[in-house]
């Protein structure tokens, strides 16, 4: 390790953008790829910075922010036409990313909604989101958020596979029997088990190929965000929607423009400034 330098790491994201482009139909997000860079990063300055242990390695300096590629801000929103294509297939998984567009949670939030977070009562949702620096009070790191009507009828659907759940929300019956691969352990073929996020993952990604769609499962909650902002004009309804300590986070990342917007923004100004004949 002490022997890598700034050109190691110019290899490394060449090799690693080749490979993606060869495996993967969809457009190379530069946040994927410096997600690498920042993992390498992370183990070089453990390695470097660790003290009074065997693996502290006198390693030379690296220009990391050289190594970066821009990302830029994501627009990406589904149409309508690309939300009957992805959730086509009727499948469980579908019904899931159905519920991603309509309550706009973050991925780990919506594979693992527990019914400890489900309130039928309140007609709430509530879970636990990352920190927030601007949020001082008790609840801060927690976001609530209203059932609509079909999310509830979505919810009560699940509730006759509640135990098989074991405390999850959603399951899924798998296809052939092995073992997870984290906890080894064994399923069934035709058995119902809590659903994990790799399996969610596999099944968005094939599905958006399938499609030929540039889509991530992030791109639900976009899209959630700018319909709110597009049907009410509120950047504050969007805001609490989403869970966003600030509102500049729902305008830098959310409220940007995007072609279906655009499109109907045009559609909508055209109706209201002149009558056909």
């Amino acid at each position: 390790m002490s022997e890598i330098d700034d050109e190691d790491v110019l290899l490394f994201l060449q090799k690693l953008t080749r490979r993606v482009s060869q495996t993967s139909q969809q457009a190379i997000l530069n946040g994927y790829i410096n997600q690498h860079i920042k993992m390498l990063r992370r183990v070089y300055r453990f390695a470097g910075d660790r003290e009074g242990g065997k693996l502290r390695l006198p390693l030379p300096a690296i220009d990391w922010e050289d190594a970066f590629l821009p990302e830029g801000i994501r627009k990406r929103v589904l149409s309508s036409e690309e939300e009957v294509l992805m959730l086509s297939d009727g499948s469980n998984l579908a019904t899931v990313a159905r519920f991603g567009l309509l309550c706009g949670l973050r991925k780990s939030n919506l594979v693992g909604l527990k019914w400890s977070e489900v309130d039928f009562v309140k007609g709430e949702i509530t879970v636990s989101q990352k920190a927030s620096k601007k949020k001082k009070s008790p609840d801060a790191n927690t976001h609530t958020l209203q059932m609509t009507i079909e999310m509830r009828e979505i919810l009560t659907a699940q509730l006759p596979h509640k135990e098989a759940g074991e405390g999850q929300v959603w399951t899924v019956v798998v296809d052939r029997t092995g073992c997870t691969p984290k906890s080894q352990r064994r399923i069934v073929k035709g058995q119902r088990y809590p659903l994990h996020v790799q399996k969610f993952d596999r099944w968005f990604v094939r599905r958006a190929r399938e499609n030929k769609l540039n889509i991530v499962v992030h791109d639900l909650r976009r899209t959630m965000g700018s319909r709110v902002l597009t049907t009410t004009g509120s950047l504050s309804f969007s805001q609490h929607v989403l869970g966003h300590a600030s509102p500049f986070t729902t305008a830098k990342y959310y409220a940007q423009p995007n072609d279906t917007n655009l499109l109907a923004a045009m559609e909508a100004a055209n109706r209201s400034g002149w009558n056909k004949p």
